[in-house]
C-alpha cells in the first residue's frame, strides 16, 4: 500500500498519524508546494512583527523528527498539477508519484475580489502562509503606511500587531462591524476598541474599490470614495478552499471537495479534509467549508483511520472562533447574531470590564455562543452543542457569573465531561 497526502498542515499529519497507527509499514509520501516543515499559520502576524521566529518550536507544528520516526517521505517545494485517477498518479511537474490511496489537503487560497482594480500590482499581498508572509515581511522594512482589506480574524490581528509595531494601519471592512462572522455588535465593539487604543484606524461599512498607482502601490479608493494613501495594501478577506487540483481530476466539488461523513470524495480512494473540504454543519445544518484548525485535526484523523482499515465518522461540527486582540480575548461558536427564530440570554453587567456572554438557544438547544474576556466555559458549551443537549430549564444560568461544571446536574457533567 503506498499512501500519499498532498498538504503539510494540521489536516495531514493527523493523517498521517493515523495512518501510521494502522498501518507501521507502507509507504507515506508527504507533498506540499511550500519547502518549509509545518508551521503554525495563527502565528504568522507575532512573526511578522518579531515576536516569534521561524527557528522557534512554538512556531511549528512538527519538526523533522516527526517525519523521520513515522518513516514519512517528504516532498517539499513541489507543486501538484493534477491527480490521474484513472492511472492513480499524482503529477508534478517533472514526475509522478503513484498511489493507493490518496489525501488531499490542500488547505484554503486567499481570496481576492475579483472587480478589484490594479489588485496584481507591487505592493499588494495576501496573508496566509508562510511564502507569502516572507514577502510581505521584506516590504515592511521600507513601508511606512499600511490598509488591511478585511477585518476578520487574521485582518484583525495583523492590523494590531503593525500599528504596535509603529505602522500607520488602517483597516477596511465591507460588513458594519469588526469580526463580523464572530460577533455581534456588543462583542465586536469591545474588539474595536481595544484596536483602536492599539492605534488603528477602522473603516467599517465600506470597501477597497481600486489600489492606486500604475506600477507600484500608491494607496487605496473606497466605495465611498475616500482616498487613503498607503505603501502596501493586504488582502485579508478570508479564504476559499483550494480545489485547482481536484478541478483538474473530475473531483465533485461544491462550495469546497465534497466528502462523505468518513472524507471519501467523490472518486474511489481519494479522501479529503482540511480548508479544502466542506462539512456538515450541526448548527446551520448545511454543508458549507468551515475552515478552522480543529476541525482540520479531527477530520485528517478520520480520513487517515479510514484510508488505512479502520473506520470513522464525521458526526458534524460548527465553526469555532478564537482570538486575542489586545486585552479582548473572546471564543464564539455557532451563530453571533441571534435569528429571529432563536433567543439569546446575555450577560453584558460588565461589558466596560470587557466581559461579556452570550448564548444563542433554538428549541431548546444552545445554537450559538460568545464569551468575551472570561473565557473557561467556552469548553462546556461546546459539549452542550455537539450533543444537542436541551438546556431550557437553565439556559439563562449559562451565562450568569460563577456557572460552572459544578452548577450542572451529576449525570449531564459526567456525560459532558467526557466529551470534553
Amino acid at each position: 500500500m503506498r499512501y500519499v497526502i498532498i498538504g503539510n498542515s494540521v489536516a495531514g499529519l493527523s493523517a498521517c498519524e493515523a495512518i501510521r497507527a494502522n498501518d507501521k509499514d507502507s509507504a507515506i509520501t508527504v507533498i506540499s508546494d511550500e519547502p518549509f516543515f509545518a508551521y503554525s499559520r495563527p502565528l504568522l502576524s507575532d512573526y511578522i512583527t518579531g515576536h516569534v521566529k521561524i527557528e522557534d518550536d512554538r512556531f511549528h507544528y512538527r519538526r523533522a523528527a516527526f517525519y523521520d520516526n513515522l518513516n514519512i517521505e517528504r516532498m517539499l517545494g513541489k507543486k501538484v498539477r493534477q491527480v490521474d485517477t484513472k492511472n492513480k498518479k499524482i503529477i508534478l511537474d517533472n514526475e509522478a508519484v503513484e498511489y493507493d490511496r490518496c489525501l488531499i489537503a490542500t488547505g484554503g487560497t486567499p481570496f481576492v475580489p475579483p472587480n478589484l482594480k490594479n489588485s496584481d500590482i507591487e505592493g499588494v499581498y495576501s496573508f496566509t502562509n508562510l511564502t507569502y508572509a516572507l514577502e510581505l515581511e521584506q516590504a515592511l522594512k521600507i513601508a511606512k503606511k499600511i490598509v488591511v482589506v478585511g477585518a476578520g480574524l487574521i485582518g484583525a490581528k495583523l492590523a494590531e500587531k503593525l500599528s504596535l509595531n509603529g505602522f500607520d494601519v488602517t483597516i477596511v471592512e465591507l460588513t458594519n462591524k469588526v469580526l463580523g462572522l464572530a460577533l455581534d455588535v456588543p462583542a465586536s465593539s469591545i474588539v474595536t476598541g481595544q484596536m483602536i487604543k492599539a492605534g488603528v484606524n477602522v473603516i467599517t461599512g465600506d470597501s477597497v474599490s481600486e489600489i492606486m498607482g500604475t506600477k507600484k502601490c500608491e494607496g487605496v479608493v473606497l466605495a465611498s470614495g475616500k482616498k487613503i494613501e498607503c505603501d502596501i495594501v493586504v488582502m485579508a478577506i478570508g479564504v476559499k478552499p483550494n480545489v485547482t487540483i481536484a478541478k483538474a481530476s473530475g473531483i465533485a466539488i461544491n462550495r469546497g471537495l465534497a466528502v462523505s461523513e468518513t472524507m471519501q470524495t467523490s472518486v474511489k480512494d481519494i479522501f479529503a479534509a482540511g480548508d479544502v473540504v466542506e462539512l456538515y454543519d450541526k448548527v446551520f445544518q448545511m454543508n458549507h467549508p468551515i475552515p478552522i484548525i480543529p476541525w482540520a485535526s479531527v477530520c485528517g484523523r478520520i480520513a487517515g483511520e479510514n484510508m488505512s482499515g479502520g473506520y470513522k465518522i464525521f458526526e458534524g461540527g460548527f465553526p469555532v472562533n478564537s482570538i486575542s486582540i489586545g486585552n479582548a480575548s473572546f471564543i464564539s461558536m455557532g451563530y453571533a447574531e441571534t435569528p429571529e427564530d432563536c433567543q439569546e440570554y446575555v450577560n453584558d453587567k460588565r461589558i466596560d470590564e470587557g466581559i461579556y456572554k452570550k448564548i444563542v438557544v433554538k428549541e431548546g438547544a444552545i445554537k450559538g455562543a460568545i464569551f468575551m474576556g472570561e473565557i473557561e466555559r467556552a469548553g462546556m458549551v461546546s459539549a452542550m452543542i455537539k450533543d444537542n443537549i436541551d438546556v431550557s430549564s437553565f439556559a439563562e444560568r449559562i451565562v450568569e457569573d460563577g456557572f460552572w461544571w459544578h452548577s450542572l446536574e451529576r449525570t449531564l457533567r459526567e456525560k459532558l465531561t467526557r466529551r470534553v
